[in-house]
């Protein structure tokens, strides 16, 4: 491809024979048809290779990458180091997309020159019932840290200019050996750079929900969630806005704490306490630096580096009151 196309899309694929054509199907019947459409196949064992390549004859803007299985952030950071694109959005494979998505999003960019556009998304669980999530239109041409934390935390539904993914140490990449958590992260760490975002009304990312996170992934989840806490601290280091940087960890941290809560032992609820306790500490975070946040979430944040865990009456209080009902 001679000429840089409008927008490169990135969908990683492992194992999604099932879902594929319908992904791709979405993508390639987009009303923009300048876009290159980089797949990476991640070691899959099933016929998603053999789908990819059909699709990649008839299509010559699909351009198919294969890897040994490394994980979605591995694959995700292959295709951002091929992409050729002004701008660049993500799409996975057991997803898809409106044929307006990609021209609603990229309209916005050029027109408010944003280094982000956001959108919401169309969701359909495992017994397909369906949900709807319009964000309000919001121009944020200094984007706080706060406004980065209420925006939706997956990566699919968003685009960036790829100009902003310019990090001190070449484009930017997701935290690798991470499966939960991971998406959020890269916002955070992105945000020096995507400093204009805006929202806009529609929701034309479709998500199909084909298993949920079992009770018994929770711990793995949430000490993700606490790598890549940080990994993030890590890369903060490269940028000298102290300020931001310190509010966008705590506020990471403050969304690390909400699913911490979601762990049933009380020793695991104590070590990973310790462990954000750790890192933040490392990272020269003080409680001063938790006024970015409310009342409620700084007073956790508060416990939690003074050494407790975070928890207070009213949460066990809860979980007794659960307790009671099984």
């Amino acid at each position: 491809m001679c000429e840089q196309p409008a927008v490169s899309v990135i969908i990683p694929v492992y194992n999604a024979a099932g879902t594929l054509a319908r992904s791709l199907q979405s993508v390639v019947s987009s009303s923009i048809e300048d876009i290159e459409i980089i797949c990476i196949n991640d070691g899959s064992t099933d016929e998603s290779g053999d789908i990819l390549s059909t699709w990649a004859r008839g299509d010559s803007r699909i351009k198919v990458i294969t890897q040994k299985n490394s994980g979605v952030s591995a694959a995700r950071n292959e295709g951002l180091m091929q992409a050729q694109g002004e701008y660049l959005t993500f799409v996975d494979a057991d997803d898809e997309i409106t044929d307006e998505y990609l021209a609603n999003l990229l309209r916005a960019a050029r027109t408010y020159d944003a280094d982000v556009v956001v959108c919401g998304q169309q969701q359909y669980d495992e017994e397909g019932k369906y949900k709807e999530t319009i964000l309000p239109f919001r121009d944020m041409p200094q984007m706080s840290p706060a406004d980065l934390a209420a925006m939706p935390p997956s990566v699919c539904s968003h685009m960036y200019a790829a100009t902003a993914l310019q990090t001190p140490g070449g484009v930017a990449q997701f935290p690798l050996g991470i499966r939960y958590g991971e998406d959020t992260a890269f916002h955070y760490a992105v945000y020096p750079q995507c400093c204009h975002a805006v929202q806009i009304e529609e929701s034309g990312y479709i998500i199909h929900y084909t298993g949920g996170s079992s009770n018994s992934r929770a711990s793995s989840l949430v000490f993700d969630m606490l790598k890549a806490l940080s990994w993030l601290a890590s890369c903060y280091k490269q940028y000298n806005q102290p300020e931001d940087y310190r509010a966008c960890l705590v506020c990471y941290a403050s969304h690390t704490v909400r699913r911490m809560h979601s762990l049933g032992a009380h020793s695991l609820q104590a070590s990973a306490a310790a462990d954000m306790r750790r890192i933040l500490r490392e990272a020269g975070i003080t409680e001063s630096d938790f006024s970015c946040l409310n009342r409620r979430r700084a007073s956790v944040l508060t416990d939690i580096l003074r050494g407790g865990s975070g928890l207070n009456l009213s949460y066990y209080f809860k979980r007794f009151k659960k307790w009671l009902k099984m």
